[in-house]
């Protein structure tokens, strides 16, 4: 079994055991209303969940949300709200004041490793969430994967 698919597996078994405690919300990757979306504690606008070809969203791998090497992209490994080591990052384990979910324009909690934050969603958990609901979790599973590597 390869590392993706093992990684892949222990995802699934958690994202399994977050809905049977209730962890449930619908995303499309059709959305392109601006609904669903993070922003940073600092008030910077971080991406909307949405489709792959949305300027906007986080799963465009060519947008300044989904870009590894843009400023307000949390798949950035050097910026603010993507390095392990920012108190604004999700993938911080520390992290003080990770970005905030909203869903439907509502908040919904933040996006952290850090599961002693007041609302924490684990960000493995949640992303795989989104990408399975929106049907693109094997087009940007390595994107999660690198992600979560920096936890």
């Amino acid at each position: 079994m390869s590392t993706r698919a093992i990684i892949k597996e222990l995802i699934q078994r958690l994202y399994d055991e977050s809905i049977r405690n209730g962890f449930n919300f619908q995303v499309s990757e059709y959305d392109s209303s601006g609904r669903n979306y993070f922003v940073a504690e600092d008030g910077t606008f971080l991406g909307t969940l949405s489709g792959v070809y949305d300027a906007r969203s986080i799963f465009n791998r060519f947008g300044s949300y989904g870009s590894k090497y843009s400023t307000t992209s949390i798949f950035n490994p050097f910026s603010q709200y993507g390095s392990k080591y920012s108190p604004q990052s999700p993938v911080s384990r520390f992290a003080a004041t990770p970005p905030k979910i909203f869903i439907n324009n509502q908040y919904f909690g933040r996006l952290t490793a850090n599961k002693f934050a007041p609302d924490a969603k684990p960000v493995d958990v949640f992303l795989f969430y989104v990408l399975q609901q929106m049907g693109l979790l094997d087009d940007r599973m390595d994107d999660l994967i690198e992600l979560i590597s920096r936890i």
